[in-house]
């Protein structure tokens, strides 16, 4: 029951940000539309950066020690403010020196401290198998912003500075609406600050370079290309991370701690998820695949075409990404993580190269970089994860 509660919020809010999506793409130009992809590519990977090693730490140590849930939670606390704060920082600067205004750079810039805060509520209900306080976390970012965007759009007329506005609004409400909801606690931490931010480095990596596998060519293409092409390319995300949903929140949610302290005798637990992931993602890939034009077209408007062309081969990696989804989160432990985040070093490496070599063959040269980025990674999971367990 609880899994198929985190699985509608988790949707709920996917479905949230495709709308958000949708509404941008449809109100702003072409070339707005791509601005604030390329902004929030840059502020989503130096958001995971600031806490995704805080948090999967945290909920790695508490999962091995439950009694030292108030020591940690101060620690991580700390930490989290330290590198959100950092991250908003270096943010601002990227996107100003990226040629968008000062004010509309802070902005845009408060959307890692949105996501920060948004993660901590995510991590707090997973130490207490509280699917309520989940979905609370995954919904109230997406909400928030959907519900500025359509406040300030409905009052002004549409552009890249009311947007830049709207989601800046958005991001403090997520803040405050967070903060409100996040267990306090008292006790004095025994634990290092230091510490815990140096362990947390590789965790770090970790989580970044799974949302730079997606973000950096968004970036790349803005870079290159103009903003325009970071908006195709973000509505081809938008989509697939949409379906990547599912089974970030079955292994990456509520089978995370189950992962974190499997026995000798479930290892083999992880392959056959896979199995089972690996062909609904067959399912979804041919449907999505094969209805790439029809659906960018009806959802987003005939201008983004070039979108459904990049999808159209892209969404064959969906596979291979749910197949290696539980690889992923059973190899989250301090002997295996460093080998993890090389083959996603590796794999963003491949992807960016073969992005930048295909590019002559535009929308599907693009296709293809994904497509082979992640049947790389999806085949090193697997090997890793039978080396780790010497199945």
């Amino acid at each position: 029951m609880k899994a198929i509660q985190l699985l509608i919020s988790s949707f709920g809010a996917a479905g949230a940000t495709f709308l958000l999506q949708v509404i941008l793409s449809r109100t702003l130009d072409a070339a707005s539309f791509g601005l604030i992809s390329f902004s929030n590519a840059i502020t989503i990977t130096l958001g995971a950066l600031a806490f995704s090693g805080i948090n999967s730490l945290l909920l790695r140590r508490v999962s091995r020690s439950p009694t030292e849930y108030t020591g940690y939670m101060q620690v991580a606390y700390v930490c989290l403010l330290l590198n959100t704060l950092g991250a908003f920082v270096v943010s601002t600067m990227l996107l100003y020196g990226a040629g968008i205004h000062l004010l509309e750079s802070v902005l845009l810039a408060t959307g890692v401290v949105a996501l920060s805060s948004q993660a901590i509520v995510i991590t707090q209900g997973q130490l207490k198998s509280n699917p309520l306080r989940i979905s609370f976390g995954q919904v109230v970012l997406p909400l928030s912003r959907i519900f500025g965007v359509v406040a300030i759009f409905y009052f002004m007329v549409p552009s890249f500075t009311m947007a830049s506005i709207a989601l800046g609004a958005a991001n403090i409400i997520c803040l405050v609406l967070c903060i409100t909801f996040i267990t306090r606690h008292g006790k004095k931490a025994g634990l290092k600050i230091r510490d815990f931010l140096k362990d947390s480095f590789k965790y770090s990596l970790n989580g970044a370079l799974n949302i730079a596998q997606l973000q950096i060519p968004i970036s790349l293409l803005g870079v290159i290309y103009g903003s325009t092409y970071s908006g195709y390319l973000a509505i081809c995300n938008t989509l697939l991370t949409a379906l990547y949903i599912a089974p970030n929140t079955v292994f990456n949610t509520y089978l995370i701690k189950k992962y974190h302290s499997l026995s000798m005798a479930e290892k083999g637990l992880p392959v056959k998820h896979s199995l089972y992931s690996f062909a609904v993602g067959v399912i979804f890939a041919g449907g999505l695949s094969f209805y790439s034009s029809e659906l960018v077209q009806l959802l987003f408007g005939a201008e983004y075409d070039y979108a459904a062309q990049v999808l159209q081969i892209a969404a064959l990696s969906i596979p291979f990404r749910f197949f290696a989804t539980p690889f992923g989160a059973a190899l989250l432990s301090e002997e295996w993580v460093s080998k993890k985040i090389l083959v996603a070093s590796a794999g963003m490496a491949l992807q960016v190269g073969l992005f930048v070599l295909l590019m002559p063959f535009e929308a599907k040269g693009i296709g293809l970089s994904i497509l082979a980025s992640e049947f790389f990674i999806a085949v090193s999971y697997y090997i890793l994860y039978r080396k780790s367990v010497h199945l």
